[in-house]
């Protein structure tokens, strides 16, 4: 299933926009490295959240969205892959130095099992996804 979300990732900057402005720029669009996220200990069912995730950013890329993709989607699947996908204005005067940015990913609690979110941090040498695990039990109300 990595697979699948970094292919995903893959064709999303592969087929990316291509739109001419006045300046000439093209804008693509990739997936951002996950440097942290703040989430709560355990899951209220029903209830909603907002996870705080930071993620790279450069000078020429602006927050554009949230990738989450289920596992294998159907109705016991507890398991999340989220990535953060910024749009880049390809520009000779950008500044590529990484900076960090933090945004807000809104979560209801619809399944009362553990979730398990695999956050991409990176890929490997093998062109591999890496993941931040992080594991969250749902309680009752």
């Amino acid at each position: 299933m990595k697979k699948v979300f970094l292919i995903l990732g893959l064709a999303a900057m592969v087929i990316s926009c291509s739109l001419n402005d006045d300046e000439g720029q093209n804008v693509n669009y990739e997936l951002a490295r996950i440097t942290n996220v703040e989430l709560p200990d355990t899951l209220v069912m029903g209830n909603s959240y907002s996870f705080s995730i930071t993620s790279e950013m450069s000078d020429c890329s602006t927050f554009y969205g949230f990738q989450v993709d289920p596992s294998n989607p159907g109705p016991q699947d507890s398991i999340r892959y989220v990535g953060v996908l910024n749009r880049v204005l390809e520009s000779v005067n950008c500044d590529e130095a990484k900076d960090t940015l933090s945004h807000d990913l809104d979560f209801l609690v619809l399944n009362d099992y553990t979730y398990i979110f695999n956050f991409l941090t990176g890929v490997d040498a093998d062109n591999e996804p890496i993941y931040l695990t992080k594991t969250i039990p749902v309680k009752a109300r």
